[in-house]
């Protein structure tokens, strides 16, 4: 007797529901993943990739990348909704100008490993194989953007002809969040050691090396009253708003561009979802009714949006077409992550005054893996969050928007324009020399 309705995707949101459940347990019992301080969310994922490529999980690729897409949207949304604190209103000079270089350096990072994957895409074509023009790319989306960015931008390119795109993407997002974890953790130990940060020598509580918080802490505050509506309902109501005033946008936008531009505009969601849910929030302001908005509440909305996000992304990558392009993949993630460590860590000790080395783990947390990662990090290295760091990251990814929206159109130029990659990757070369030349004024301004 078949069911009345469909269950596979409520399904399969439950099954990575429990994958969580197990991570989470692995996280307070083995102390491997407690050294190295992995999320729960990754070691879920890698569960269920292996489960599902066992053939134990009866789990549709399709409905895991369509509900990565969409929850990944809800993500930027929810970012965009988050309401700002009197701290980011009253910022000093010296940390106004600490935000202005985590922006930039979050946009260097980027054309970085466009140029990395776009040169090495070009090696690897010349020595025979033929990898698609834009293939390089997918590791700035992967480690910068993170894994709902690399299937968005993916499965956009597999109606453009690049077979494969999303798994490739995720692939490398995949192995960002290894850098992230195996790279910068012992990365953030040295530091702690030869007492570069502000807080080394500070014991971690031990709810942060198990994940198991002994004591209850506030989630969030009411802000409206549940005999009408619940607090978190109101706060996924506006999340809902956004997403259908960005849907529409979209719609509106496939009748005035040309059709391909159009296209590659859905891969773009949680930009224009960003951007809007940010006028949304600043038009509360504006009414005086920001209040309304809580950010405990919204930041445990994200929170749940992560979780899910990058554990069915991890689930979602297939063994074989990974095994297919094995070595492009391997050495772009490895000459990328390696490259981004010691950028970051040239730039940020040249540039930055204080707090440099918990914003440099912090920043290589987030370029290599998500903000999640990035914030982990700076944990490790400020535990009280007494240093600007941690929000240093979420501003200075405001910063870098319209840099990365501009490099995320000229990845595409192969495409849609017909451009050579070596031309698209020398643009991205020259954005990147005029980053490193406002470096060089910051440096100068600084002596």
């Amino acid at each position: 007797m078949s069911s009345i309705f469909p269950f596979e995707t409520i399904l399969t949101l439950s099954i990575l529901g429990v994958l969580l459940l197990i991570g989470f347990i692995l996280r307070a019992k083995i102390v491997f993943l407690q050294k190295f301080f992995v999320p729960a969310c990754i070691t879920a994922g890698i569960i269920g990739l292996f489960l599902k490529e066992i053939g134990f999980l009866p789990i549709s690729k399709n409905i895991l990348e369509t509900l990565v897409y969409h929850i990944f949207n809800i993500t930027f949304i929810s970012l965009g909704l988050s309401p700002r604190t009197n701290r980011d209103s009253n910022r000093k000079k010296e940390e106004l100008r600490g935000i202005l270089i985590m922006g930039l350096l979050i946009a260097s990072v980027a054309a970085l490993q466009f140029i990395i994957g776009g040169l090495l895409t070009v090696l690897f074509n010349l020595f025979g194989y033929n990898l698609f023009p834009t293939f390089g790319f997918l590791v700035t989306m992967g480690f910068e953007e993170g894994p709902g960015q690399a299937l968005s931008i993916g499965k956009t390119w597999e109606n453009l002809g690049f077979v494969n795109a999303s798994t490739v993407g995720l692939s490398f997002a995949t192995i960002g969040f290894m850098f992230a974890i195996f790279l910068g953790v012992p990365l953030v130990s040295w530091m702690i050691y030869k007492g570069y940060t502000t807080s080394s020598g500070e014991k971690l509580p031990s709810s942060f090396i198990t994940g198991v918080l002994r004591e209850k802490e506030p989630a969030g505050f009411q802000t409206t009253h549940p005999s009408t509506l619940d607090s978190l309902t109101f706060h996924f109501s506006l999340i809902g708003l956004v997403y259908l005033l960005t849907y529409g946008f979209l719609r509106l936008m496939e009748k005035l561009l040309p059709s391909d531009l159009a296209e590659m505009y859905w891969g773009f969601f949680f930009i224009w979802g960003l951007l809007i849910a940010y006028i949304l929030k600043v038009s509360l302001e504006k009414m005086k009714l920001d209040y309304m908005l809580d950010a405990g509440l919204q930041s445990r909305i994200t929170g749940w949006s992560v979780d899910i996000l990058v554990t069915g992304a991890i689930t979602a990558i297939s063994i074989q077409v990974v095994w297919m392009f094995i070595i492009p993949i391997a050495v772009i993630s490895i000459v990328s992550g390696v490259l981004t460590l010691l950028w970051i860590l040239y730039f940020g000790k040249k540039l930055w005054e204080r707090y440099k080395f918990e914003r440099i783990a912090g920043l290589y947390g987030m370029e290599t893996g998500t903000i999640a990662t990035g914030l982990i990090l700076v944990r490790i290295a400020d535990p009280r969050f007494d240093t600007p760091a941690a929000i240093d990251l979420a501003v200075g990814g405001i910063v870098a928007l319209p840099l990365m929206f501009l490099m995320m159109h000229l990845m595409n130029a192969p495409i849609l324009l017909g451009w050579n990659l070596t031309i698209t990757t020398l643009s991205f070369i020259l954005i990147l020399g005029i980053i490193v030349m406002i470096f060089g004024l910051i440096s100068m301004k600084k002596k």
